[in-house]
């Protein structure tokens, strides 16, 4: 779906889905799964893979807010973070579950409110956290590219209308960022792409 083909003049954006998962985590009781919720706090993106229902709910009722466009939960689902959790292996489909659950929760207010406009899915990406260095050949900047690009390959892969490359401090990793969605948009199948930066006054990058 063409998301300026068929957006509003104006759009609105949803706020941030993990502080709203927190809390939900806070209520909830996950003994019972084998899993301390510290180590769900610690990293959201297994939820779009252990408790996609909770993930779901979230975005519906930002869509029933009035949200037009919503994230996927994928900030920090990039390979770099999650093989602190042993999940580095499962980037691709916990990026893919993750845009699944965010557009299948469009379909499905789309469906309740038809009179209500089309609503969209932007893939959320965050740093990496590398220390780039200003050549753009460097070891890290290369591994970045690569890191963005299996993220960006499993949100496409999930049905994304566009993706939100967000709270970035560095211009070395949002080049790396665009560099990736180049690769892997190739010729015909780009999508647009917002950007979120962070000023950080004392990174000179």
């Amino acid at each position: 779906m063409d998301m300026f083909k068929h957006a509003s003049n104006y759009g609105s954006i949803v706020g941030a889905v993990g502080s709203i998962l927190l809390k939900s985590i806070d209520n909830k009781d996950f003994s019972s799964t084998g899993i301390a919720t510290s180590q769900i706090r610690a990293n959201l993106a297994c939820m779009n893979l252990l408790f996609p229902e909770q993930v779901s709910t979230v975005h519906m009722s930002y869509l029933e807010a009035g949200s037009e466009i919503i994230t996927t939960n994928s900030l920090t689902c990039n390979r770099l973070t999650q093989r602190h959790h042993a999940l580095k292996d499962k980037v691709y489909e916990l990026n893919k579950l993750g845009a699944k659950i965010a557009v299948d929760a469009c379909l499905e207010y789309m469906k309740k409110a038809p009179n209500s406009g089309h609503r969209f899915v932007l893939g959320s990406i965050g740093s990496v956290g590398l220390r780039i260095d200003l050549c753009c050949k460097s070891p890290a900047y290369l591994t970045a590219v690569e890191e963005y690009k299996v993220q960006i390959r499993g949100l496409m892969d999930g049905g994304v209308h566009g993706l939100l490359i967000e709270t970035m401090t560095g211009l070395n990793d949002i080049k790396a960022s665009m560099e990736a969605a180049d690769a892997i948009f190739g010729s015909s199948n780009s999508l647009p792409v917002f950007l979120s930066i962070v000023s950080n006054s004392n990174d000179p990058k």
